[in-house]
């Protein structure tokens, strides 16, 4: 589908291969709780991305406080949701920022910036700056993993959430990790 969007518009096709592409990550990171909320009743989901690491996730009870500017977030202004990555907040001032987190927040708590303007190709592609600024989201929302680096070793919370033996993490290794599932 994704080939045939592209042929009549590249910059349409990247974004839906994009945004389409992101609901297996959150589905292979994020356990079913997190799955249930950002998902919804009616499975409306899209989500813009971006691999550079911004800012903080500052703890603040149940949830956590977002700041920065993630460039370059294809799919950005058609996306329900924003996947991200940042750095979990020192434990002390002066301290350096800790390990990769992976989050996921609802529209309502980012902004498209409009910097995505007179580009050569892929004009169309929405791939706008996402700006927060303190947005709080549910700390279930997070994950301490980066993007690249999801676990699926033993199953992934898709896995759990589902029967679908496609899912991430549904074949465990062992002596038989080149065989065809059963």
């Amino acid at each position: 589908m994704v080939t045939e969007v592209a042929r009549g518009c590249p910059s349409s096709g990247w974004a839906l291969s994009l945004t389409a592409a992101h609901v297996l990550q959150v589905a292979s990171a994020f356990g079913e709780r997190a799955q249930d909320e950002i998902f919804g009743a009616d499975g409306e989901f899209r989500t813009a991305s971006t691999l550079a690491p911004v800012g903080v996730a500052q703890p603040d009870g149940d949830h956590v406080i977002l700041d920065g500017t993630w460039p370059y977030s294809s799919g950005a202004p058609y996306s329900t949701h924003y996947v991200g990555q940042t750095l979990r907040a020192p434990e002390k001032p002066g301290d350096a920022p800790g390990p990769l987190v992976l989050f996921c927040a609802p529209r309502e708590v980012w902004t498209v910036l409009d910097d995505w303007h007179g580009v050569l190709g892929l004009r169309g592609s929405g791939s706008n700056s996402i700006r927060m600024a303190q947005a709080r989201i549910p700390a279930h929302h997070t994950v301490g993993t980066g993007l690249l680096d999801l676990p699926v070793e033993g199953g992934s919370p898709a896995r759990s959430c589902t029967a679908t033996p496609c899912m991430p993490g549904g074949h465990r290794a062992s002596s038989t990790a080149n065989s065809p599932p059963s």
